[in-house]
């Protein structure tokens, strides 16, 4: 019987370095690229009523680990990339 891997969800605070890392500030939309291909995608940092950052990140393209997290890579910003879905399925577990 095959065994299933489940995938973890990757934190807020990690999706918001992330968003950082790509130059998103908190309340505003910038454009993104795919970290293997030409692909555009968005990213979002919404603010709350108040004007503070909001935990909530929108990405248009996915978030993948460099070193794949099967493997063992970390949900940390410095091994996470933005990937389109295309590129993202492609590579899969490998490094």
């Amino acid at each position: 019987m095959a065994t299933t891997y489940k995938k973890a969800v990757i934190p807020q605070a990690v999706r918001r370095a992330v968003a950082a890392k790509y130059g998103c500030p908190p309340g505003e939309t910038v454009i993104a690229k795919c970290a293997y291909c030409p692909t555009t995608g968005h990213i979002t940092w919404f603010r709350c009523s108040d004007g503070r950052p909001s935990a909530w990140v929108h990405f248009g393209l996915e978030l993948d680990h460099v070193f794949p997290e099967f493997l063992g890579g970390p949900a940390v910003a410095e091994n996470i990339v933005l990937a389109c879905k295309s590129c993202n399925c492609s590579k899969g577990t490998k490094v």
